[in-house]
């Protein structure tokens, strides 16, 4: 099972998929090879930012760091009260402080 990206805000559930050619053999049994593969949607999906400050630590690398472009990016988004492609609420001062935190632990 992967997930891939699906739209701007979310992802989408795909499992791999084996075509086999099936063969018998009397002394072993039945058996196949696998020819290929393929990766199917399962139809499930997820959102792909588990909240806002999720949004911002990921914009310029790892998901698990603050980078200093992450914090500029929501600083410049809260200075304006911009919205976020995913979320229907800008990044609050208490947000913003939290990544500040974030980036001075780094």
């Amino acid at each position: 099972t992967r997930w891939v990206d699906d739209t701007p805000c979310t992802e989408k559930e795909q499992k791999e998929q084996e075509y086999r050619d099936y063969f018998c053999d009397a002394d072993e049994g039945c058996l196949y090879d696998v020819t290929g593969t393929r990766w199917v949607d399962t139809g499930n999906t997820r959102p792909e930012y588990t909240d806002i400050l999720d949004y911002y630590r990921s914009l310029h690398g790892s998901r698990d760091v603050v980078d200093t472009l992450d914090l500029l990016a929501a600083a410049d988004d809260w200075i304006e009260s911009s919205l976020t492609p995913c979320f229907q609420e800008p990044i609050t001062t208490l947000q913003l402080l939290q990544l500040a935190d974030e980036w001075i632990l780094g």
